[in-house]
């Protein structure tokens, strides 16, 4: 597919320094270096995001999939590179803040989907889960958390912010276990 050598001369013919790709992928310039001699594999993240920065057509790289797709049909392959080709190319949604709010709308939609059918059981559990993790998101969103956390004390931080998160993820396990006593039946 694409190499270091590949990576460099397509940076170089955007026009692009070694210190400019560094500050757009949010990495120190010493990685695009290592991606450049080959010394590590770039995320095909950041690998989308230096052809984007590059100005350049993902569809040549999706064409040297295809080929690579008709060579593996020949063997027997396909499946193995159908699922490896989808999670390289998903893998742009692995982003925290897409994959949040999906997970909020498939909440959503799976409590809107058991109300409707009348499935009490799901609506209770999708309810309960879209419940707890709305405020646990909606908490980090609003930034409450970055206002009591110390900036200069980073254990301190990380205890608090891992701390909050566990403590909603108990609380989540301990309304699921007694769901049935705490359901209203409203279905």
């Amino acid at each position: 597919m694409i190499n270091g050598e590949d990576l460099k001369a397509i940076r170089i013919h955007a026009s692009i320094t070694q210190q400019t790709m560094a500050n757009r992928l949010d990495v120190d310039r010493k990685t695009i270096i290592n991606y450049e001699l080959g010394v590590s594999d770039i995320p095909s993240k950041k690998l989308f995001c230096w052809l984007r920065y590059c100005k350049l057509d993902t569809a040549v790289l999706l064409k040297q999939i295809q080929n690579i797709r008709e060579d593996a049909k020949s063997s027997g392959k396909t499946k193995l590179l159908d699922f490896v080709t989808i999670a390289f190319i998903f893998s742009q949604l692995w982003n925290p803040d897409i994959v949040t709010q999906l997970y909020l709308f498939l909440l959503i939609v799976c409590t809107a989907y058991a109300v409707y059918t009348k499935n009490i059981n799901m609506a209770h559990i999708t309810g309960f889960i879209l419940f707890t993790y709305s405020i646990n998101y909606f908490i980090f969103q609003a930034g409450l958390i970055n206002y009591i956390t110390p900036e200069t004390n980073k254990l301190l931080q990380g205890t608090i912010i891992y701390g909050t998160h566990l403590l909603f993820s108990l609380v989540l396990v301990l309304i699921l276990i007694f769901r049935v006593q705490l359901s209203p039946d409203f279905i």
